[in-house]
């Protein structure tokens, strides 16, 4: 018998292409994530969030609500009919290639999700409403008694602390949940990515800094001079630095003047920061920085018109049990934590919604100088369909 060889070719699986739906659907959430961000703590110098796991979060909730309570999250998330469906395809969308560099133990971007569902153990929850957040967000119903409100926390700080890998060790501080608490719905999100290029270590030196309002210091920064898309607009330069593999990016809107941080982030869009990217040799000096951040965010969403949902004799989440009574959203809490280096990005966010009862080739150019030495915002974004899965700013990179 003749043997006839049989070669294999391994090859990286192309992602799949975003429909057109599911691009509109990002382009909005990157729309609510700026709206979001100007509503958050002006006096924090630092900050960090995932809008994706907020909407995905208060999404949940949507799906138990009628009435004005919906018709007010819809806008003021940016939601669209079928929500859960559209989650559901961009989480799909997201799903990483779990491999990397040869020399690397991580994996070259790693991006998890998870969604769960605390309910007061006996009460009834609607069937049709836990259909909708399995299909739709793949949560998990936990019975548990909230007469035990410690208890009841430790078990959702655990969860939230294991699906962060001890990024977000609590997300439910002391004293949120009582007897009255109904249901919590948790999210989280744990995203972790290598440069596409990393910085050398040995060219990180300090250099200064100068934060709104203060004098400069030193802080530690990097250095690297390569080939990057950017792009200038009225107020800002745009940088974008890409993780391996091109999925997945960091994107740097630095302002042109040094105060002009708040500028920056009122008149400007995340569409117009992207784009004009376009390729040039760029010499790159950015800041290491590392912090947490957390926040009630129920102040943040009434300023984008969130009203009736947190107001116990008017929200209607009639769709949440199967024999309704009142129940309005007492709490949505949201921590979250930021880590860049020269080998790449870590970050980690968990949200808590507690519901209660009642052509051509250009010209060679000149390398352009990047030198983020004043506060600046960074949104991490995933390229094909351009979804912002964190913004933050930093304004003093060692606090």
């Amino acid at each position: 018998m003749l043997a006839i060889p049989v070669l294999l070719a391994l090859t990286v699986q192309a992602p799949p292409k975003p429909a057109a739906e599911d691009s509109a659907f990002a382009a909005e959430q990157a729309r609510f994530a700026l709206a979001l961000y100007r509503e958050l703590d002006p006096a924090s110098a630092n900050l960090i969030c995932s809008p994706f796991s907020i909407a995905r979060a208060l999404s949940m909730a949507r799906e138990g609500a009628a009435g004005a309570t919906a018709e007010e999250l819809d806008r003021a998330l940016h939601l669209p009919a079928e929500l859960g469906a559209r989650f559901a395809a961009l989480a799909r969308l997201l799903e990483p290639p779990q491999h990397g560099r040869g020399d690397e133990r991580r994996p070259s971007y790693t991006l998890e999700l998870a969604t769960s569902l605390w309910g007061q153990a006996g009460a009834p929850i609607a069937p049709e409403y836990l259909r909708r957040l399995k299909d739709g967000y793949a949560s998990e119903l936990y019975a548990t008694d909230f007469h035990r409100p410690d208890e009841a926390r430790t078990a959702i700080n655990t969860w939230t602390s294991t699906k962060t890998a001890g990024r977000i060790p609590e997300i439910i501080p002391p004293d949120v949940l009582s007897a009255d608490t109904l249901l919590v719905l948790v999210d989280t999100i744990r995203f972790l990515a290598n440069w596409e290029t990393p910085f050398d270590i040995a060219k990180t030196r300090p250099a200064p800094f100068t934060p709104v309002g203060g004098a400069a210091l030193d802080v530690p920064t990097m250095h690297r001079k390569g080939r990057y898309a950017y792009a200038e607009t009225p107020l800002a330069q745009v940088l974008e630095l890409p993780y391996e593999l091109h999925s997945t990016s960091m994107v740097v809107v630095l302002p042109k003047r040094t105060d002009g941080l708040a500028e920056v982030a009122e008149r400007e869009d995340v569409a117009a920061w992207t784009a004009a990217l376009a390729q040039r040799d760029v010499e790159v000096a950015l800041p290491k920085f590392r912090f947490e951040w957390a926040q009630e965010l129920k102040p943040a969403l009434r300023a984008l018109g969130v009203q009736a949902a947190f107001e116990s004799q008017r929200a209607d989440f009639s769709r949440v049990l199967s024999k309704p009574q009142p129940l309005f959203i007492s709490h949505v809490l949201h921590r979250a934590m930021v880590a860049v280096d020269e080998h790449g990005t870590e970050a980690a966010a968990a949200t808590a919604v507690v519901m209660a009862r009642g052509s051509r080739p250009p010209p060679p150019q000149e390398p352009v100088a990047f030198r983020a030495d004043h506060p600046f915002v960074f949104l991490l974004r995933h390229r094909p369909t351009g979804t912002v899965l964190f913004i933050g700013r930093v304004g003093q990179p060692g606090a």
